[in-house]
C-alpha cells in the first residue's frame, strides 16, 4: 500500500463573500452573521450597507455555512 501526500498548495485559496438578502431580494444591510468553516471556529461579522460579508479565505468554499441573527444569538446561550 502506498501513501499519497497532498500539498495544501494543490488546493487554491479562495476569498469567499456572501450577500445577505431579505425575502424581497433587497440587501440585508448591517446584519450580524457567523460563517463557519469546516474544522475551525466560526467567524463573526456584520454585513455592509450592500449586505456583503467580509472576504473569508478558505480552500473549501463549498463547506462554509452562514448563520444569521436569531440563530447566531441562540448558539451562544
Amino acid at each position: 500500500m502506498s501513501n499519497i501526500l497532498i500539498h495544501p498548495g494543490q488546493f487554491p485559496l479562495h476569498q469567499v463573500t456572501y450577500q445577505v438578502t431579505q425575502h424581497d431580494g433587497g440587501p440585508y444591510a448591517f446584519v450580524q452573521y457567523r460563517v463557519t468553516p469546516p474544522r475551525t471556529q466560526g467567524l463573526r461579522g456584520g454585513a455592509d450597507q450592500h449586505g456583503m460579508t467580509r472576504a473569508i479565505p478558505t480552500r473549501h468554499p463549498d463547506e462554509l455555512s452562514i448563520t444569521l441573527p436569531n440563530s447566531v444569538d441562540e448558539e451562544d446561550q
